[in-house]
């Protein structure tokens, strides 16, 4: 089992599932919290988080995985590149350039 983050690429694939179009920047601030939300309820008892995006209050995930599973995202910009280094998560990429691939390395 696996998680795979999305920010979302696509406006009309976004928009088909019913989500808002946000600015790219307010995409990855909001994967962010739910990554941050998704390791809380795996891991913390009566979890409680207060963000932009996400409140919970005393949130209870009665059977936690065991191991916990690998979070994943894909993209191309810094921004996805600097979420997977800063949470310690897997990082897919497409074609991307050398100095890109550089910059991520010395994350």
């Amino acid at each position: 089992m696996s998680l795979s983050g999305i920010a979302g690429w696509w406006k009309l694939e976004v928009e088909s599932f019913g989500d808002i179009w946000l600015p790219h920047s307010d995409r990855y601030a909001r994967l962010e919290e739910y990554i941050d939300v998704i390791k809380g309820l795996w891991t913390v008892e009566a979890f409680n988080y207060v963000g932009k995006y996400y409140t919970i209050a005393g949130g209870i995930l009665a059977d936690k995985p065991t191991p916990i599973p690998p979070i994943f995202i894909a993209g191309e910009s810094d921004r996805a590149i600097d979420l997977a280094a800063v949470r310690e998560i897997i990082y897919l990429s497409t074609l991307i350039s050398q100095k890109k691939q550089q910059h991520w390395c010395r994350k």
